[in-house]
């Protein structure tokens, strides 16, 4: 029931990367004069605050927030869901806000990726906690944290494959990483023999 083990080293680890992936998108995108950089660099940002969270399991500790918020305090263990809400629609808020700004297949990757996250991640948090309040952590509280971490890794993946969807890799003349609504540059014309 402790979450320092390796899916979520896993999901810390997957959300640094995405972080390091939409900074690289919006350092591109400003490059580029993309008038949405700036909302690459906050869901960079968010991305960041997410990875460090959940290797803090600072949302585990806002339980008390939660409690203070409901006037029943029953055997339910996970409280937290209760500010983590509210969180998660800051969340999707900031992604959404770029979302609205890119390309159609970024967008469905990023509206995808964030709804799968948090539905996951809400969404089964939610059962698991039915399933403790009911003393049952055997067997579906295991398939249920699983699928939850499952979904939540396939929501990043999905997040990181927005801001891939966004740039382009050019191999022409060493390696150089352009933004995808930027005109690739001409190859320089080969000299007459």
């Amino acid at each position: 029931l402790v979450e320092h083990n390796l899916p979520t080293w896993w999901s810390v680890s997957l959300l640094a990367a995405a972080a390091l992936v939409h900074l690289a998108a919006f350092v591109v995108a400003r490059g580029a004069g993309a008038p949405e950089a700036r909302y690459w660099l906050v869901t960079a940002g968010v991305l960041a605050v997410l990875s460090l969270d959940d290797q803090s399991q600072l949302h585990e500790r806002s339980e008390q927030l939660g409690r203070l918020l409901v006037t029943e305090t029953g055997d339910f263990p996970f409280y937290w869901l209760i500010p983590g809400a509210v969180a998660g629609v800051a969340v999707a808020a900031a992604v959404v806000a770029l979302a609205v700004r890119v390309r159609a297949r970024a967008r469905a990757l990023l509206v995808g990726g964030i709804a799968l996250m948090l539905a996951t991640g809400l969404g089964l948090e939610v059962v698991q906690g039915l399933f403790m309040a009911a003393g049952n952590e055997g067997l579906g509280f295991a398939i249920g944290y699983h699928v939850e971490e499952l979904g939540e890794d396939v929501g990043v993946i999905l997040l990181i494959a927005a801001a891939v969807a966004m740039t382009r890799v050019s191999g022409e003349r060493g390696i150089t990483l352009a933004y995808a609504d930027q005109p690739a540059p001409l190859p320089e014309p080969v000299p007459a023999r």
